[in-house]
């Protein structure tokens, strides 16, 4: 609906009286008659009184209450343990003081030195000249555990390697610092000042490794340098005339032993074990134990706890077939009251443990090798008399290994392949004990040494191939081929694969060895040999239709409810 002008008459006739109304419109001049009418529009068209513009007052900034900043805000100290508190924005002197009497505060300038006196929490409130304060939260506990000033350590090798030498000093470190552990409490190991050398038999070496013992709220981190020395002794190389394989049961519900053994002066042992955790939290120790004074030396690597079996397995094989050439070990002094816990793991559920350990008794009395589980935190020495229940694959024994596993074979260029299968039911280590059901089917924790005497009788090169070829499903697989170190990736197809090729010169003769340890998550027999025939030259990736784990290839319809389900895969375990 449309607005009407206004009129004179009009406003008249709504003004507050119609005399007064008159009145101011004869008064005034027509310029400011004008100007009336043009504000009595913008009234009309508004609909509205107009408002009073106003100016707005400029905005003000509230002063912010001064503050400081206080690093760290929140730390636990010892009994006797300082720790400095930096204290940043400050005006002026600071002050402190705690709300409880647990420790000692000075404070030098911008730096608050707490010096724990007794265990408790408390505030430190600091504040400065200005009124700025901050609070920190302060508590005294106990350290989260002990790291010793100095260690030593007595090793083997010819020489002893670096990484030998930097995985042995951890181990011994985690020895002796994991029993004073407070629940919570974790050990890492900081960067060395220097790479250690190899070190030669007789040698005497000195480290310095830095060590952080990392605690829980209410524990306090403890950090240290420990010096360790480092002695080589000369010890000739024995290798282990029998075998004790532990994989029963491999997967672990039970608590106790689950593998024992005895190691003599004049027989000395390999341990091969391989246990996966089937439900709460455990931890497994390889413990030596001995009714006398013994002094041993032990060859040991060990894997997990992971997941990932086949990596595991991997990782045991790899490094114990470098280890053991080298007589890389440590010797350590065992008696009736002082075991010795080689390694003690926990493993969640799901996750698996494995382990090579060549057990020499170096002299005095004989020794036991015990693994056992038991629960997660708990004392294992209450676990020592009761044996773990085994799962029926009689994975366990003690086998054999004198002259096991060592072969020669003959090569021709131009002749026939030559092969050597290893890790078959056929060929696997005899078990000492006649009335023992247990069987080593894949030769787990056997060292297979084979020799290629390698001829090239014509008058031209001739290049020939090292090569694997998988029987039994899945595997993964090292070689040192002439101290050199060859890793193939995982493959399953029966199909021959390249380890290395060599150029042989005409009339010439040559020998080649190879080294191969069977690996635990791998499936066995398998195959290796010389040939004239190029294998393939790389593993396929894990997951192409070679491969060890291939996609599945997608259903083109629907299965039947009825369909038979499919056989169990080749179990991944020794």
């Amino acid at each position: 609906m449309s607005k009407r002008w206004p009129t004179s008459n009009t406003f008249a006739q709504t003004g507050p009286s119609r005399r007064c109304s008159k009145r101011v419109f004869t008064s005034i001049g027509r310029r400011r008659k004008l100007a009336a009418f043009i504000a009595l529009f913008a009234f009309a068209s508004a609909g509205a009184p107009a408002r009073a513009q106003t100016t707005p007052l400029p905005a003000t900034t509230p002063t912010p209450a001064p503050f400081l900043v206080a690093q760290p805000v929140s730390f636990t100290l010892t009994v006797g343990g300082t720790r400095d508190v930096k204290i940043l924005g400050a005006s002026g002197a600071l002050s402190a003081q705690l709300s409880s009497p647990i420790a000692q505060v000075n404070v030098d300038q911008s730096t608050i030195h707490v010096i724990g006196a007794q265990l408790g929490s408390a505030t430190l409130h600091v504040s400065d000249q200005a009124g700025a304060s901050v609070d920190v939260q302060v508590r005294v506990g106990l350290p989260a555990g002990t790291i010793p000033a100095t260690l030593s350590l007595t090793v083997t090798g010819s020489p002893a390697e670096p990484a030998f030498l930097v995985r042995q000093i951890q181990g011994a470190l985690d020895r002796v610092i994991r029993p004073t552990l407070v629940a919570g409490g974790s050990i890492a190991y900081g960067p060395l000042g220097h790479d250690p050398q190899p070190l030669q038999p007789d040698g005497v070496a000195t480290i310095a490794v830095p060590v952080t013992v990392a605690g829980s709220e209410d524990t306090a981190t403890v950090t240290g340098i420990v010096t360790v020395s480092v002695t080589n002794m000369a010890l000739a190389a024995v290798p282990p005339s029998v075998l004790f394989y532990d994989d029963d049961p491999e997967y672990v519900s039970g608590l106790g032993v689950l593998f024992r053994g005895t190691v003599t002066p004049e027989r000395s042992a390999r341990l091969y074990y391989y246990h996966d955790d089937l439900n709460l939290p455990k931890d497994v120790a390889i413990v030596i134990t001995s009714a006398g004074d013994s002094q041993v030396q032990l060859i040991d690597v060990g894997g997990g706890p992971d997941l990932d079996v086949m990596s595991v397995g991997h990782l045991v094989s790899k490094v114990f077939m470098q280890a053991e050439p080298r007589n890389e070990g440590i010797v350590t002094n065992v008696s009736p009251a002082a075991p010795f816990v080689l390694r003690n793991t926990m493993m969640l559920a799901g996750e698996l443990v494995a382990g090579a350990v060549d057990v020499r008794v170096v002299g005095g009395a004989p020794v036991t090798v015990s693994v056992i589980a038991y629960p997660a935190g708990d004392d294992w020495h209450k676990y020592m008399a009761g044996f773990a229940a085994p799962d029926g694959h009689d994975r366990h024994g003690t086998f054999d290994l004198g002259g096991f596993g060592i072969q020669a074979l003959a090569y021709s260029a131009g002749g026939p392949d030559a092969t050597y299968t290893y890790g078959t039911r056929d060929t696997s280590p005899r078990n000492i004990d006649t009335t023992d059901a247990g069987r080593d089917f894949g030769d787990y924790g056997v060292i297979h040494r084979v020799t290629f005497d390698i001829n090239n009788p014509g008058n031209t090169p001739q290049t020939i191939y090292l090569y694997e070829k998988p029987l039994g499903g899945v595997v993964r697989s090292t070689f040192i081929v002439d101290g050199q170190v060859k890793e193939l990736g995982c493959v399953r197809v029966p199909q021959r694969y390249q380890i290395m090729a060599y150029t042989m010169p005409p009339q010439q003769q040559a020998a080649s060895t190879v080294i191969t340890m069977t690996e635990g998550g791998s499936n066995y027999p398998l195959e290796i040999g010389m040939t004239a025939t190029a294998p393939l030259p790389t593993v396929p990736p894990q997951s192409a239709p070679d491969g060890c784990f291939p996609k599945p290839t997608p259903s083109p319809g629907p299965v039947p409810s009825n369909t038979p389900s499919e056989e169990p895969s080749p179990s991944s375990s020794p």
